[in-house]
């Protein structure tokens, strides 16, 4: 797929279950056949926030995230993930600074051409649930921009 989008596309996307090592390769593949390092990246992850750290963030997105990776699970004909979240999940989970810094690993890996998408609204969270998500990780975008190296 990193080969195609380099011929048909200015853009890399990359899934959001598989570990770093996938991503490196997608992104070197997509590299490579381009030719160049300039090609977007739009890299998706997903995860959870809380001003309590990254168990409470867990606690918060942790019933809708099964019920979604057990769908895609049985849509695919897998038995149900054992281990949630997985661990080879690039997931962010914590407070807004600890998911900043987390996220930070995609621009030291890749640079400034990532657009990284957190999914941290999942089945059946209440609307406030997600509207608090979404006001933590302009937070944790706050703190990435205000301190780039992070």
């Amino acid at each position: 797929g990193a080969a195609r989008a380099a011929r048909l596309a200015d853009m890399l996307m990359v899934d959001p279950t598989g570990p770093w090592q996938l991503g490196d390769d997608a992104v070197a593949t997509f590299d490579s056949a381009r030719g160049d390092a300039s090609g977007e990246l739009v890299l998706f992850t997903y995860g959870g926030l809380s001003d309590r750290g990254p168990e409470a963030a867990w606690s918060a997105v942790a019933d809708g995230f099964r019920y979604m990776r057990h769908n895609y699970d049985r849509w695919m004909s897998r038995e149900p993930t054992r281990e949630l979240p997985p661990k080879h999940y690039r997931l962010l989970l914590g407070t807004p600074h600890e998911v900043a810094e987390q996220a930070g690993e995609y621009r030291r890996r890749y640079g400034d051409r990532v657009h990284l998408v957190l999914r941290c609204n999942y089945p059946g969270m209440a609307a406030e649930a997600v509207a608090d998500q979404v006001r933590l990780w302009g937070l944790a975008a706050e703190a990435a921009n205000a301190h780039p190296g992070v």
